[in-house]
């Protein structure tokens, strides 16, 4: 029997619950299923709005920052080097790079814990033209050598495993464990009932995104799909659920394109209610693409949607692939062409028999390879592995 005391991870990470967003949802739920697996978990993270309630509901010790731009990672240092004495920490297990990896790389020199790097996507891609993706371009080589030197870094898909290796990292330091689904939170959950009424959606088709309004997600390209799709499929609305940098545009390309009466923006929408708003749809659609540096590392969202039984479209981008078993659980298409996706959302929603045998397949997949409880097992075995043995 391992003592629970050799196996004291810290989990740092600046992306980290209650925020929304796939980094926030990985992080957490590792942090929750490694103490559930044994593991004495202490999260270090930055101030966020209502985070005093979030941490107070969780049966693990969380330390926050305040989060100054100037100020930030200097303090987020100095708590890590405090917290590893303090709560004499064996692992620190950093979910995103910048800049928790990078600080827990340096600071192992002083306290010689072992590190273990998350990596999602976007930290390996280097198409960026602004000066912050020509700057992470400038410095790949210093990020090859963290990966590097760290004890293991784990990515979330065969797409990131294979930038990191083209970026120069040993494939011996990869270990690919994808994102997975708590099926607790997502199965046996009825309609928005609420929402039905609201938007008068009884009797229509829905289409559903649910993510941040930028624009390697997609939505302008099912806007433009919807008057496609409204000619075959008359009762159509499309739902947006998310706020970002780029919903004026989205709205403009909606009013230019006379859709007003098909496409309905929700904003930022509850966290307790998506499991709600995914069994209200018809087919779960996010045709991500590459924009610049930013990337689809995984898409948690495709896993949710097809936890709720739904079909689900992405783009044949990034780390999709890994996400969406394509003819399967769902589609892959070309997320630049209308006529291709339009054509894959045309075919389920009109096929209600298709619709629906995709939808059980996906969640069949779920329940017997990707739930947090099955992924957190095996990372929390190599967990130990580095920790106690000294090898990865």
């Amino acid at each position: 029997m391992i003592d629970n005391n050799k196996l004291s991870v810290l989990m740092f990470s600046t992306d980290y619950k209650p925020d929304g967003g796939g980094i926030a949802e990985h992080t957490y739920q590792m942090a929750r299923h490694l103490h559930n697996h044994g593991c004495r978990m202490v999260v270090l993270s930055v101030k966020k709005m209502g985070c005093e309630e979030f941490d107070g509901n969780q049966l693990f010790k969380t330390y926050r920052v305040f989060n100054i731009w100037f100020l930030r990672n200097l303090l987020l240092f100095f708590y890590l080097l405090y917290l590893c004495r303090k709560e004499d920490i064996k692992c620190v297990y950093s979910t995103i790079t910048h800049p928790c990896g990078e600080l827990s790389y340096v600071g192992s020199f002083l306290l010689h814990y072992k590190t273990i790097i998350s990596v999602h996507g976007y930290e390996v891609n280097y198409n960026g033209i602004s000066w912050r993706g020509k700057l992470k371009k400038n410095l790949k080589w210093t990020r090859s050598h963290i990966y590097n030197h760290t004890d293991k870094v784990f990515v979330v898909s065969e797409y990131t495993k294979q930038k990191l290796i083209q970026s120069g990292v040993n494939q011996r330091q990869i270990q690919v464990y994808p994102n997975g689904v708590d099926m607790d939170e997502w199965v046996n959950v009825a309609k928005d009932e609420q929402l039905i009424e609201r938007y008068n959606l009884n009797n229509k088709k829905i289409i559903l995104t649910v993510g941040s309004l930028i624009p390697r997600k997609g939505h302008d390209i099912v806007i433009k799909a919807i008057s496609r799709i409204k000619a075959k499929i008359p009762n159509v609305k499309y739902i947006i659920a998310g706020e970002g940098p780029n919903e004026n545009y989205l709205k403009g390309l909606v009013r230019e394109r006379r859709l007003e009466e098909y496409v309905i923006f929700l904003g930022r929408f509850p966290q307790q209610r998506l499991n709600q708003l995914y069994n209200t749809c018809d087919v779960f659609v996010m045709p991500n693409r590459e924009d610049g540096s930013s990337v689809e590392g995984f898409g948690i969202v495709f896993l949710e949607a097809n936890t709720c039984k739904k079909p689900v479209i992405g783009g044949n981008s990034g780390g999709t692939a890994d996400a969406i078993v394509s003819g399967r659980t769902g589609f892959l298409v070309d997320p630049n062409n209308i006529k291709d996706l339009s054509g894959k959302i045309i075919e389920l929603l009109a096929n209600s028999d298709m619709a629906q045998r995709i939808g059980y397949q996906g969640y069949e997949r779920i329940k017997n390879e990707l739930t947090w409880d099955k992924i957190v097992s095996g990372i929390r075995l190599k967990i130990e592995n580095i920790i106690t043995k000294g090898y990865c």
